[in-house]
């Protein structure tokens, strides 16, 4: 014997699933907006930290290093390969450096990897010299408004030179910062229910257009859920 599905519910089941949903929802928003006030808090910070260092790189150079040794013994054989990140700033615009070479080199050290971070400054930055010294020269194959990048031609390995203005990282740090101003603002400018958004008019009497500016659906929407007792059916 089947039993039909369509049963009504038990009393307050129907309004206990909708309750559920809608703390779910409600929830949900509130997380989002904490996610999106912290995304702003860590862009604000980067935006200062942006300005603090465009503004020391116009008189001092500072350097962050990486340099990872990988060694393989594998084989009986001992080679060592390197790999070099750089990321300066200087004048205005930051560097970002990449080496790369091979496993190739005998290497008669330690048998484990080895991993070093550099903090330079000033004269003790490596990152241009190195890519001097062996010879090369920065020719950026795309250059426009401050932006540059070089697949440096090397006859092994690999090395890429990277370049990008402060301004343009303080703009992109500044977005979500700006867009929460801006929400904030509407929200502290927001006309009153039953006011044109654009005027500020008592819309009551006329809610489908302004008839101070002419505004189109100013306030149907707010009406049309707020309907007068008379209209109610039964009334």
């Amino acid at each position: 014997m089947r039993h039909s599905d369509s049963s009504p519910l038990p009393d307050g089941i129907g309004c206990g699933r909708f309750s559920f949903r809608l703390d779910m929802m409600t929830g949900m928003r509130r997380i989002g907006r904490y996610a999106f006030s912290l995304f702003v808090a860590v862009s604000l910070i980067l935006f200062i930290a942006t300005c603090v260092f465009w503004v020391r790189s116009a008189r001092h150079a500072d350097e962050l290093e990486y340099h990872h040794v990988k060694v393989d013994r594998s084989a009986g054989q001992n080679l060592q390969g390197e790999t070099h990140w750089y990321l300066s700033s200087s004048e205005g615009k930051i560097w970002l450096y990449l080496i790369y070479a091979p496993l190739h080199v005998a290497w008669d050290g330690e048998d484990a990897d080895s991993v070093e971070w550099t903090i330079s400054h000033d004269d003790e930055c490596k990152g241009t010299r190195d890519f001097e010294a062996a010879g090369l020269i920065f020719n950026p194959s795309f250059d426009r408004f401050g932006f540059g990048y070089d697949p440096v031609p090397f006859y092994e390995g690999s090395h890429r030179i990277f370049r990008a203005p402060f301004y343009a990282l303080a703009l992109i740090a500044l977005i979500p910062v700006l867009i929460r101003l801006w929400t904030m603002l509407r929200r502290v400018h927001k006309p009153p229910d039953g006011l044109c958004p654009k005027c500020g008019y008592d819309l009551r009497a006329t809610p489908e257009r302004c008839p101070e500016c002419g505004h189109a659906g100013s306030g149907a929407g707010r009406q049309s859920r707020q309907p007068d007792e008379g209209s109610l059916p039964g009334s």
